[in-house]
């Protein structure tokens, strides 16, 4: 049996390299609901594997990939994508046609970072 977990004090909760780690944990998190409530469990498997998703790519690849493998679909995508990361942060997603998904990505990053650093 290992040692038990040492709890984090709040200064570690709120530091940005942990900030930066949940917020990735998040939006791996919200690209697999999202691809599983769109494609299906089997659909998700199939196109995480042509994505090369191992849960830890940035907006930027995330986009790029989901162009090379959906074409024309990746906006309903990446739609439903930044919905369920949005709502993982507490905020609303609010679609503009002049923001790209990495733009959408920074603005949740920013809200969740502005949240965590805000609570007592």
């Amino acid at each position: 049996m290992g040692a038990p977990e040492k709890a984090m004090t709040m200064q570690e909760v709120r530091s940005p390299s942990t900030l930066h780690a949940r917020f990735q944990m998040m939006l791996s998190d919200s690209v697999t609901v999202a691809m599983t409530d769109v494609l299906g469990s089997a659909g998700a498997r199939a196109a995480f594997f042509h994505l090369g998703f191992n849960g830890s790519a940035d907006a930027k690849h995330i986009h790029e990939g989901l162009v090379r493998v959906f074409g024309a679909g990746t906006q309903a995508l990446e739609s439903t994508i930044l919905r369920e990361l949005f709502a993982r942060v507490g905020s609303r997603f609010e679609p503009e046609e002049s923001k790209t998904f990495a733009s959408y990505v920074g603005d949740a990053k920013k809200a969740y970072q502005r949240l965590k650093g805000s609570e007592s």
